[in-house]
């Protein structure tokens, strides 16, 4: 009869201490869950004495995204070149046309963009003798790594078919040498007279 009862006490104790231990971890997922405060947003206004006078140690600088407008044509040489040439064609054009005042203009517009965008720190890439050697450069780091490439395709057939030779003259010589073993056996036994 007590060791009845002291089973019995002993299930609801582990009983208990299940719930507990499942109720904290409900708690610690749900502080998980929930999100952390974000910081608040800084003014992009100059801090104020309180004399409306401007405070010089807070500086916030506002970044343009210039550079990732770019980078597309910037990277690939290819279309630097198309672009700086559709430029000189448009250019052409107006100066042929006789809208020489238009033309200048959008020189003087270009040389503009470019000067704000050397002051950025972007790399402004519009000399086309360097861009032609780039394209050229490329093209020959292209053509060197699919020789090599090929080179080692070539290599890998020639490891294999050695390989393949290689496992072939085993198996015949195994099968050789089994026959030869056969051959040695029946002729002790006297199966087969020399």
């Amino acid at each position: 009869m007590k060791l009845l009862q002291k089973a019995i006490k002993n299930k609801l104790k582990k009983k208990k201490k299940a719930e507990i231990r499942k109720q904290k971890k409900l708690e610690r997922n749900m502080k998980s869950v929930t999100k952390p405060e974000e910081p608040q947003k800084q003014s992009t206004k100059p801090a104020l004495a309180i004399d409306d006078k401007i405070i010089y140690s807070k500086f916030d600088f506002a970044f343009s995204d210039s550079k990732s407008k770019n980078n597309n044509s910037q990277k690939d040489p290819k279309r630097a070149l198309e672009k700086i040439e559709k430029t000189r064609a448009k250019l052409k054009e107006l100066e042929n046309s006789g809208r020489n005042a238009k033309a200048s203009a959008l020189k003087m517009k270009q040389s503009w963009i470019s000067a704000l965008q050397k002051a950025e720190g972007v790399k402004v890439k519009d000399d086309v003798d360097l861009i032609k050697k780039s394209i050229k450069k490329k093209e020959h780091k292209k053509n060197k790594s699919k020789k090599m490439w090929e080179e080692r395709n070539k290599q890998v057939e020639l490891r294999k078919e050695e390989q393949q030779k290689k496992r072939r003259d085993n198996i015949a010589d195994r099968n050789k040498k089994k026959k030869q073993k056969k051959i040695k056996r029946a002729i002790k036994k006297g199966r087969i007279i020399q």
